[in-house]
């Protein structure tokens, strides 16, 4: 990740009659158990996943991964 990274989480959803939005639980708990434990964490803290997107970024985002050129230099051997 990036300083700049941005991610949105949401529920999941189909469309169902006339084309209208209607949530899918059953896609949404798929998709939630495929986050990595912190990612998870932060979403249930905020109620969890809902229609309406929330974004994990800055330094929410920053506390659990390390950024781009960390994670280059500890795969090469390398410190800065």
């Amino acid at each position: 990740m990036t300083s700049k990274a941005r991610l949105a989480f949401h529920a999941a959803w189909d469309f169902g009659a006339r084309r209208r939005v209607v949530p899918n639980p059953e896609a949404t708990r798929w998709l939630y158990s495929m986050y990595p434990r912190p990612v998870r964490q932060w979403i249930a803290g905020r109620g969890g996943l809902k229609p309406g997107a929330i974004f994990l970024q800055g330094k929410q985002l920053e506390s659990m991964y390390r950024p781009c050129y960390l994670a280059a230099h500890a795969s090469l051997g390398t410190h800065r």
